[in-house]
């Protein structure tokens, strides 16, 4: 029910205004009466969850290694080895925003708004280290790369504080978007070096999907105008979530093939079945011995288990800038 909700406050909201504006601007010359508008800049989105903990903590696990016994019968021919990569990487917050947005005149101070953009964050980072494979450790290049995005539309008002026709326009506006169709991806690439699996690559991901985001934007821009319907602006305003959001539709893939037998614990992963994406602690030690236990629920000694999960909610909130070329007709 929650999803539902942010379309049905964006569908009451769109039938007010239009109510509210049906006459407004009747018998009026307003010469123009519609603009469409590209735009470019930057939304700065705070997701702290995500920036703090989640592309801070480590990757971790453990794999089964051959030992020298030569008798497959012989006590221990294999043993359970940790390892761990830290490989922290930059926040994921002030990224390209593009969109295009129509207005409709209603008179000459108001008007009525609506819009769609696309934005999205990557952040990569690459380190070294060695990985359990086929029974012996290998030296790989681990790459990570996290990528967040989104779709929205919106529906607003805007009002005009001070204009000169054909010269320059100065206004505020207010609008609701919903933000939906918002992905995130957390990929990790392991690149043996050398031996029999020289440029190999073991290849794992978590993947989490959300939609129904609903988010207030409150701002102010400007604009100058080259010709009487072409005009260049800018525009700076706030974005506020009416609640934070997690990702909902998780799922995990990996090409590590059971002759590995190794364990991944991923710095961000579903909590378990149908739950959430959830992080480990940004400041979780890589080099612990997060051996796996076995099924009688016995850690081996000299392990700890993997620490818990923390929930990852995280929010759009936060600054947006554009400039926009705007033409009337």
């Amino acid at each position: 029910m929650r999803q539902k909700k942010p379309k049905l406050l964006l569908r009451a909201f769109l039938i007010a205004v239009l109510a509210a504006a049906s006459g407004a601007a009747r018998a009026q010359d307003l010469g123009y009466r519609w603009s469409v508008t590209p735009y470019l800049g930057v939304h700065s989105a705070s997701l702290e969850a995500l920036n703090r903990e989640a592309l801070k903590a480590p990757t971790i696990g453990t794999g089964q290694i051959d030992t020298d016994v030569p008798d497959p019968e012989a006590e221990n021919p294999v043993v359970s080895e940790p390892f761990g990569f830290s490989n922290p990487l930059d926040p994921i917050d002030r990224e390209a925003n593009a969109g295009l947005e129509f207005e409709w005149r209603q008179n000459s101070k108001d008007s009525l708004i609506i819009g769609a953009s696309t934005w999205e964050g990557t952040s990569f980072g690459t380190t070294t280290g060695t990985l359990p494979a086929q029974g012996s450790f290998h030296d790989v290049i681990y790459q990570r790369r996290a990528y967040v995005s989104y779709n929205e539309f919106y529906l607003g008002w805007k009002r005009t504080f001070k204009s000169k026709p054909d010269k320059y326009r100065f206004y505020g506006r207010f609008s609701l978007n919903e933000f939906f169709d918002i992905d995130f991806r957390d990929e990790h690439v392991f690149t043996i070096q050398g031996g029999p699996l020289d440029d190999v690559k073991r290849i794992v991901a978590a993947k989490g999907q959300t939609t129904g985001v609903l988010m207030f934007q409150f701002g102010l821009g400007a604009e100058y105008f080259l010709k009487k319907n072409i005009s260049i602006g800018f525009e700076a305003s706030s974005l506020l979530s009416e609640q934070p959001f997690q990702f909902t539709s998780t799922s995990q893939d990996n090409n590590f093939p059971v002759g590995d037998q190794s364990s991944v614990f991923l710095p961000v992963s579903p909590e378990g079945e149908g739950l959430p994406l959830g992080a480990f602690p940004g400041n979780t030690d890589p080099n612990q011995n997060w051996a796996v236990p076995d099924a009688d629920g016995n850690v081996p000694a000299g392990s700890v288990p993997p620490p818990p999960w923390q929930e990852m909610k995280l929010r759009f909130d936060g600054w947006k800038a554009v400039l926009r070329v705007t033409i009337y007709y």
